[in-house]
């Protein structure tokens, strides 16, 4: 049966609170590091595609911190993908 319950965040989705309970379950290390680089990576995304304007790092990595209750933290110095690289992707996919 399909969820009746709204994600809190409704700009990333549900799927992004799965991911990011997933990544909250793995142990300190390497891989959990990159998965949540990953996820925030994908949240800059999502934001985008609903926002249509720019975001600032610091709010995705404090959003994922946020919805991880603190489990999951990135440095204020992370660099995620472009904000111009993102746009131009998703003005492509609009085009075809």
């Amino acid at each position: 049966p399909y969820s009746t319950s709204m994600p809190k965040y409704k700009h990333y989705g549900k799927n992004i609170e799965k991911f990011i309970q997933k990544a909250c379950d793995l142990n300190d290390g390497p891989d959990k590091t990159a998965l949540t680089q990953i996820i925030a990576n994908h949240m800059k995304k999502s934001y985008l595609i609903w926002n249509k304007d720019t975001v600032n790092d610091s709010v995705i990595i404090d959003d994922i911190k946020l919805m991880s209750k603190g489990r999951l933290i990135l440095d204020k110095d992370t660099k995620l993908c472009e904000t111009k690289d993102i746009l131009m992707r998703n003005k492509k996919n609009k085009e075809h």
